[in-house]
């Protein structure tokens, strides 16, 4: 277990995994607790299945990823909804973050569900951070529907919409900055 714990500590594609599981284990969980299975696996609907496993292990439709494989620096992988030069669309981005309707709309209803259900998440939320807060959603029985769904709508939405592409560094310098 320990092999397999500083593995994925170490590993570059489950930042995700890491903040949204591993987090809520104990510091050296045994390998029962680190392969369990998880609640978000008991969830129904096979494709929201598949992108919440796209979301763990590091291969999610956002452009961080997809446009990694054309040699695309990451400066240049931005949002293809915000479209501002210092916003690279990660999925932390895309879940907690991007300003699109359809993705501000899916979050809220993550969030509202998620307290309807259990109440005493507000208060745990208002003390962590997204992913932590989202593993724990994700792998509560009562609340991973609602954790899954969050992610299988943000993908979505990512896959129907053509990401931005830059060809120069001048493309990224003409879109807007943050506003101030």
């Amino acid at each position: 277990a320990t092999h397999a714990h500083d593995h994925i500590q170490q590993a570059t594609k489950l930042t995700v995994w890491r903040g949204a599981v591993l987090a809520l284990l104990p510091r050296s969980p045994s390998v029962s607790a680190l392969f369990k299975q998880r609640e978000y696996l008991r969830i129904s609907c096979a494709r929201t299945r598949k992108d919440v496993a796209r979301l763990l292990s590091g291969v999610s439709p956002c452009a961080i990823e997809t446009l990694r494989s054309r040699g695309i620096p990451r400066a240049r992988r931005i949002c293809r909804f915000c479209r501002a030069r210092e916003i690279v669309e990660d999925e932390h981005h895309i879940l907690f973050e991007c300003h699109d309707p359809a993705l501000q709309e899916a979050r809220t209803s993550f969030y509202t569900t998620v307290f309807a259900i259990e109440p005493g998440l507000l208060h745990l939320r208002r003390r962590c951070d997204d992913w932590p807060f989202f593993g724990t959603a994700l792998n509560n029985a009562r609340t991973a529907s609602a954790a899954a769904t969050l992610v299988n709508t943000a993908f979505t939405r990512v896959r129907a919409t053509a990401p931005l592409i830059l060809d120069s560094e001048e493309d990224l310098l003409a879109l807007p900055g943050l506003p101030r």
